[in-house]
């Protein structure tokens, strides 16, 4: 019995750093930890001075899009790559034209608190949010700087920022040029409108034409008003980016083209490759070849086995070492999420649970802190341990998806608890619109309920006056 009870305990150890209940954590694993009350301090990502010294794109994706934490810790490694590592724009998930004319207000403006408000505009709805808006306070700020930061867009949907909703981003667009050159002539602003208003919505093959021949007279306009620009801005790449507008929209239009018939890819791996497309002119052509990109993690992955095409996917295999990819994933909390449905409008408050399978748990006893963790270290390397290299569940947006994480990414953030963006009005009415069925219901059944009360209480009343 005591020998049986002397190979039980021996087995019984060899086994406790290959299950679900590991104990043992490699100290030879590149963990960082990061000081979540100083999320935006650059000095705590010096770390990342060596593991970056070749790379030329930096990829900042997010699992969640509306947390309080995530955009902060990633402010943090932007401001660190901008003040240190020469890394001067920065590339959003978000539409070309609809980000440069929130650029150009921005530019034009006091550069207040308000105006950085403003300038979200630009970004889709999700991002209108005050912890985004101390990305683009953070940016004004470097204008008087010698290290200038310059935000762009690199999508392929026009007519998607907040404040530029569908044909509305090229009035905008319009009117911003007006400022520094005339159109071209006999240009008419209603007909020329009307024909690039295909590239919102509504295409068609016919449209091809006539929204190309837009497209050129924009070519012409943005000609006109570069110069001007450049000379108005020569510290950002803001004339470099406003000439590759007419270069975005002919992407956007091949997309509608291509979108019209069956397409393997189907609709956002067709729109990740043209979107890919593009970035690869802004590195081309913005400053020194270096980008910092901001997106979704669905866009920025790495590995295109997950799903037919990815930005990510297709930066990985023409930059190889050259791109690093971060990720931070949630361990618990609350955030405002998008939940499955079919459109990204489906978005609410919801719960994370981000520690039930093997690579969570093993991610959670890591640190009792928030970290940074290098995939690309040695120890996380083919020999390390095999849930990096395995299919595990991992928490994105409202509920589990599966990844290969060391395929996917180079790098993770692991941050222990998150929470809903600061409170605006925006927030609490995008926290509720998942549940807008729910409230619906609920209202319906209240108001049910009140009427027979009042038709109760009125019958009630007839009785005693009859009696």
């Amino acid at each position: 019995m005591r020998r049986l009870s002397i190979v039980m305990a021996l087995v019984l150890l060899a086994t406790a750093g290959s299950n679900g209940n590991r104990t043992v954590v490699p100290a030879t694993l590149s963990v960082h930890p990061i000081d979540r009350e100083d999320f935006t301090n650059p000095n705590q990502f010096s770390f990342l001075q060596s593991m970056f010294k070749d790379v030329e794109v930096v990829s900042l994706a997010e699992s969640i899009h509306m947390t309080h934490e995530f955009p902060l810790v990633r402010l943090g490694i932007v401001r660190y790559l901008n003040e240190k590592m020469d890394f001067h724009a920065l590339v959003m998930e978000g539409s070309a034209p609809d980000v440069w004319v929130a650029q150009d207000d921005l530019l034009n403006s006091g550069r207040t608190n308000q105006d950085c408000e403003h300038a979200l505009g630009g970004f889709f709805g999700l991002w209108n949010t005050s912890e985004m808006q101390k990305l683009l306070s953070y940016e004004a700020d470097t204008w008087h700087s010698p290290y200038s930061l310059y935000v762009a867009g690199y999508d392929i949907q026009p007519g998607n920022g907040h404040g530029s909703q569908g044909l509305n981003v090229f009035w905008q667009l319009a009117n911003r040029l007006y400022t520094y050159a005339p159109p071209p002539e006999g240009f008419n602003g209603d007909r020329w409108t009307r024909d690039i208003a295909p590239l919102v919505g509504g295409y068609r093959p016919g449209d091809h034409d006539r929204v190309e021949a837009a497209i050129q007279t924009l070519e012409q306009w943005t000609l006109r008003a570069e110069p001007a620009v450049e000379k108005r801005y020569p510290n950002v790449p803001h004339a470099k980016t406003l000439e590759l507008i007419p270069a975005n929209l002919r992407i956007v239009l091949q997309f509608h083209d291509e979108l019209a018939h069956p397409v393997p890819l189907g609709y956002q791996g067709l729109r990740d490759v043209k979107a890919a497309a593009f970035v690869d002119l802004l590195k081309k052509n913005l400053g020194n070849g270096k980008l910092m990109l901001w997106a979704h993690v669905s866009h920025l992955h790495m590995d295109n086995e997950r799903s037919p095409a990815s930005i990510g996917g297709i930066l990985h295999r023409s930059l190889g070492t050259h791109l690093y990819t971060i990720v931070p994933y949630a361990e618990s909390g609350g955030a405002v999420m998008i939940f499955p449905g079919n459109t990204n409008e489906d978005i609410g408050y919801g719960r994370v649970h981000g520690k039930t399978g093997d690579l969570e748990q093993f991610l959670g006893r890591l640190s009792k802190q928030d970290y940074f963790l290098d995939l690309r270290s040695q120890a996380a390397g083919p020999a390390s341990d095999p849930v990096f290299w395995t299919r595990e569940p991992i928490w994105v947006e409202s509920g589990e998806g599966h990844a290969v994480i060391a395929k996917e990414n180079d790098g993770l953030i692991w941050i222990k608890t998150v929470h809903a963006p600061d409170f605006t009005p925006f927030v609490f009415l995008a926290s509720l619109i998942h549940y807008k069925t729910a409230v619906s219901a609920l209202a319906s059944s209240l108001v049910v309920v009140v009427v027979v009360y009042v038709l109760i209480r009125r019958r009630k009343q007839m009785r005693t006056r009859s009696l």
